[in-house]
């Protein structure tokens, strides 16, 4: 085997590569494979060299007749081996439990056969633990290779049998060239030898100093900074990836003067979002795109969390109306379904009036007519559950309009998307599972969750724009080794690079070395190598790193290494935070500064809300208890919310009964059970049992399903046990004849007597009392919470029957609170207090002439907070 060892200051690839005679290249990675062949020509006439990576060579080697088991398939064998037992003691439930370890297994396994690796008990003392676990996993790999045996399938790994290994693919091709590859397995090692020994040279090409290489083991041992370095270096601390941003650009339009591309590095390559700050035209970051960023995705997705939450029981289809929501904010899943602002403002309104699911049944009444246009997705969930097996259901996707769904950003969306249904397909058609039964809890659910999960591995080509970007953004561990005059390396921060990697599946560090397996110290060193290959290889560098005390960031090791040997200063960085309202003007602002002419003192003044006559039809305003909560908290909040009526269309979903839907039911319970006679004799518990639970039915669109039976065990008997309890506090607390019931009673809003007479408006009082009781020389009044009460809303109902009697009487009140079971007396006189300070609120509003609002700490919890411009933060 022969080596050359090349300086850093040298082009790798252009010595590498030669035209002259046909050879087999091989890389470590795509991209040194694909900028090699740009030196490349081949001769007339002559066979034409191949260029491969380490993967591709190893497959052409070793050839196999058997079918190749790859990603989904061979975690659907494993989940076959599986026991009963087993299951139970792994807590595996279902497929997808199974995914993670599985994947842990496979990686286990691989890497001991690349390390030629067959038992460990004997090499390392285990723990009771590791014991226990490796021998679960030994007899899964007995099996595993066994099944694999007899039904004549391989994997990637079991196929790189030297009892395979043939070279006849190569027969052509005397040379083989390995370009900087700077660590060889004991599997890759032995492939070298028997390639020469078939005959073939191997040529090692490595840009570094020959006595940091072991070329026995072929492994880089070190790694040795030349005495001087060549290279021009800057280097820049920043606090903040935006602040590495701003000055890219900068240094970028300084150098070159919007004349050419400039090339930059990221360390954290796959954490950054640099496509997503900028336009395509300023950056483009060669990465290959996941498929989860299409709309396809974006729209099965959507699909798969109504199909998740749906309820098929005895034929009777419900769907969650949050889920509904939530894909209907996504434009192309109302596209497709063809769900206009009339149906969506319609199911809007079922959220709105606390319903939970949307069917059929709903659908087709006259009141909701509008939501006719959600029985296309009835009929699609309809068919999807009816799938029992991924043939079927890849039937059913195939049928998308991808009229709608297909993405302009990306070449290939569609044929990624049908490549991977095909890809699904194939699991049934050799074989590899017949029913799908064992899987999953629910088979159409199981399915579709399968497929997203396939397809979000699926990658697409971002769509190039063809113009020259100012940046071009690659990852710096696996770009290639080309040498550059400018290079620029972002995010060199400790933790970054070298990363920082976990503890492994089975095995501790130093049970690892003591393998022979690779450890973090020798990954540490292969990030080194590359980090100052690329350095050390261009003419001028400027690092970026992170430092940032409040997150924890600090310099790479890296960067002080270089730092304290060749006595580099870190700058200061020529755009800093302090710059941020300039990068914002620049962007936001144009010539003449419109922005901030609107944002003017002048105009802010000229943008008051002022009280208009619109807002008061026929000169009126009726204000109910609620209302009237708003008015005293906040005169914006109140125009908001009561004149303009402008709704949250955010909801708040969440599983248990929503408090205004528990006092619905339970006002109606008691509006159904409270009569004169009741009160003196309550009603048998059988009765209120009845009528708790007709209201539940009645209500059962508006109760999620998930603590239904929590409710019919434990709730309806709560209610029960403190309507009993109600009755018998009233059995002992009237003790006089009643002369009238009123309950659910609408009172107040006489045109002929105002409340409140100002120079806007006119203010009438109104309510709805819960329950109220004439005797013949009083009124008690009794409210009903299942939440928090107020006894000002006493107070107020009070104020409501002076009204609406034209004269003041003796009124007692109470609130019965039903989850507490107790009752709460109100305080006379209350209800003056309560008048003064409305009538104070109301003339204060009619006197500002505008809605104004001030500051409070509860401003925070606004709904409202983001649109309001008069609140002083």
């Amino acid at each position: 085997m022969k080596f050359s060892y090349l300086d850093y200051q040298e082009d790798l690839l252009a010595r590498a590569v030669s035209s002259e005679s046909p050879g087999v290249y091989v890389f470590d990675n795509f991209n040194n494979l694909l900028t090699a062949r740009r030196y490349y020509q081949r001769p007339f006439l002559q066979e034409e060299s191949i260029f491969l990576t380490m993967d591709d060579l190893k497959e052409k080697l070793f050839p196999t007749d058997r079918l190749i088991l790859k990603e989904e398939k061979r975690s659907i064998f494993f989940y076959n081996l599986l026991t009963a037992e087993e299951k139970e003691r792994l807590r595996i439930d279902n497929y997808f439990d199974v995914i993670d370890l599985a994947a842990d297994f496979f990686k286990l396994y691989d890497e001991f056969n690349e390390y030629s690796i067959s038992e460990i008990e004997e090499k390392i003392k285990l723990q009771d633990w590791q014991l226990e676990k490796y021998r679960i996993l030994r007899q899964l790999r007995e099996r595993y290779l066994s099944k694999m045996e007899d039904s004549n399938y391989t994997d990637q790994t079991l196929v790189f049998d030297f009892q395979n290994f043939d070279p006849a693919y190569f027969t052509a091709y005397r040379e083989f060239i390995l370009v900087n590859i700077i660590n060889f397995t004991p599997v890759e090692k032995r492939l070298l030898a028997e390639l020469e020994a078939a005959g073939k040279s191997v040529h090692l090409y490595l840009q570094i100093k020959w006595e940091d290489y072991n070329e026995e083991n072929l492994q880089l041992n070190k790694l040795s900074l030349p005495e001087e370095i060549e290279t021009e270096v800057k280097l820049y601390h920043s606090e903040e990836g935006l602040l590495q941003v701003a000055n890219l650009l900068c240094y970028r339009e300084l150098a070159y003067h919007g004349t050419q591309s400039l090339t930059v590095l990221d360390a954290a390559y796959n954490d950054s979002d640099y496509q997503r700050l900028l336009s395509s035209n300023r950056v483009k970051v060669k990465r290959e795109i996941s498929f989860i960023e299409t709309k396809i995705y974006k729209f099965l997705e959507s699909l798969y969390s109504i199909l998740s939450a749906a309820d098929l029981s005895h034929g009777f289809l419900k769907l969650e109306i949050k889920e509904l929501l939530e894909a209907c904010y996504f434009p192309e899943f109302c596209a497709h379904y063809r769900i206009d602002s009339n149906s969506l403002a319609a199911l809007k309104g079922l959220a709105a009036e606390d319903y939970v699911y949307l069917t059929e049944d709903l659908i087709e009444s006259n009141y909701h007519e509008d939501l006719a246009v959600f029985k296309l997705i009835f009929a699609e969930m309809r068919k999807i559950f009816t799938v029992k097996g991924l043939r079927e259901l890849c039937s059913i996707l195939e049928e998308i309009d991808f009229s709608i769904l297909d993405d302009e950003l990306f070449t290939d969306n569609i044929t990624q998307y049908f490549d991977g249904l095909l890809e699904l397909s194939s699991i049934e058609e050799i074989g590899l599972v017949d029913s799908w039964v064992n899987y999953f809890n629910s088979i159409p659910q199981g399915l579709f969750l399968l497929t997203i999960n396939y397809l979000k591995f699926k990658k697409v080509i971002l769509l190039d724009n063809k113009e020259k970007p100012l940046l071009e953004i690659e990852d710096l561990l696996s770009a290639s080794h080309s040498r550059r005059e400018e290079l620029i390396i972002t995010n060199a921060s400790r933790g970054i690079i070298p990363s920082r990697t976990g503890g492994g599946f089975l095995l501790t560090e130093k049970q690892r070395a003591e393998l022979g397996l690779p450890t973090n110290e020798e990954r540490a060193l292969r990030d080194k190598y590359y980090f100052f290959r690329h350095l050390f290889s261009s003419q001028r560098a400027v690092i970026y790193s992170l430092q940032n005390q409040d997150t924890n960031l600090t310099t790479s090791s890296f960067i002080e290494e270089i730092r304290l040997a060749y006595g580099l200063e870190i700058n200061n960085l020529p755009i800093t935070a302090w710059d941020y309202p300039t990068l914002i003007r620049s962007i936001f602002i144009n010539e003449d500064d419109v922005l901030l002419k609107k944002l003017s003192a002048r105009n802010r003044e000229r943008d008051k809300l002022l009280i208009e006559e619109v807002d008061f039809p026929d000169d009126s305003y009726y204000l109910s208890y609620y209302k009237y909560q708003v008015l005293k908290d906040c005169f914006y909040k109140f125009y908001l919310s009561c004149i303009a009526q402008l709704e949250d269309e955010q909801f708040v979903f969440k599983k248990e009964l929503s408090p205004r839907l528990l006092g619905i039911i339970v006002h109606e319970v008691f509006d159904k059970l409270i009569t004169a006679s009741s009160l003196a004799n309550p009603p048998a518990i059988k009765e209120i049992r009845g009528i708790i639970e007709e209201k539940m039915a009645i209500y059962d669109l508006k109760i999620n399903d998930y603590y239904k039976k929590y409710y019919e065990k434990i709730l309806v008997g709560k209610i029960q046990d403190s309507i009993i309890y109600f009755f018998k506090v009233m059995g002992r607390r009237v003790n006089s004849n009643i002369r009238n019931i009123k309950t659910e009673w609408q009172i107040g809003g006489s045109k002929n007597t105002p409340f409140f007479q100002g120079d806007s408006f006119s203010l009438y009082l109104r309510g709805r009392i819960d329950l109220l009781l004439e005797f013949d020389d009083r009124k008690q009044i009794i409210d009903f919470k299942t939440g928090g009460s107020s006894l000002d809303q006493l107070d107020f109902y009070s104020l409501l029957l002076d009204e609406q009697s034209g004269s003041q009487v003796q009124v007692e009140k109470g609130i019965y609170s039903l989850m507490d079971e107790r009752y709460l007396r109100g305080y006379p006189g209350g209800e003056m207090e309560l008048a003064d300070e409305i009538t104070n609120n109301a003339k204060n509003l009619t006197v500002s002439e505008e809605y104004k609002a001030s500051y409070k700490a509860r401003c925070k919890d606004c709904i409202y907070l983001d649109i309001c411009r008069v609140v002083i933060r």
